[in-house]
């Protein structure tokens, strides 16, 4: 085993965007529907802010319309010039109706981008708790000549994880 088995990697360190959101509802059952209401929503992958001119794009494996433990997707960026995809797996998926839901989207193949989103909901009462991370480095020299780190790194601040939870919750 090398000294230090990290050392020769090639790449960036990976950047790693976070956002934690606490709602509360009136009553519990509106808490209950919005967190299903949220999980149908990342069942589908209406996950991305539509707004931007070139905004991400989510493919499902023919004749399939909801994400399924296992499944390979295709999501699709723009970068600069041209469109990237990369394919990514559902490694986890798991919901207990009403009370919460964990899903973990990660780097599969082909990918231009290495890492993962991880969306976790938890309803304790009359509150909803969302936690969004996403952990990624690009791959190949190819994507850190296009995009560049400090470019890569800017765009993904104008879309945070704080407007991914946004974006969730209208789920209710």
């Amino acid at each position: 085993i090398p000294a230090d088995p990290f050392g020769g990697q090639v790449g960036w360190q990976e950047m790693k965007f976070h956002a934690q959101r606490k709602l509360s509802f009136d009553v519990e059952e509106k808490a209950r529907r919005a967190l299903d209401g949220c999980y149908k929503g990342v069942l589908k992958m209406d996950i991305f802010d539509r707004k931007f001119h070139h905004p991400t794009k989510v493919n499902f494996p023919p004749g399939k319309a909801e994400i399924e433990l296992d499944m390979a997707i295709a999501i699709s960026v723009w970068f600069e010039v041209r469109w990237c995809t990369s394919l990514e797996r559902i490694s986890v998926l798991d919901h207990s109706p009403g009370d919460s839901f964990i899903v973990c989207i990660s780097a599969c193949r082909e990918n231009i981008i290495d890492g993962y989103y991880r969306i976790c909901c938890r309803r304790q009462g009359k509150s909803v708790e969302i936690e969004y991370t996403k952990v990624q480095s690009l791959n190949g020299g190819l994507m850190r000549l296009i995009a560049g780190k400090d470019r890569y790194h800017e765009d993904r601040k104008q879309t945070p994880a704080e407007l991914w939870c946004q974006l969730i919750y209208g789920f209710d």
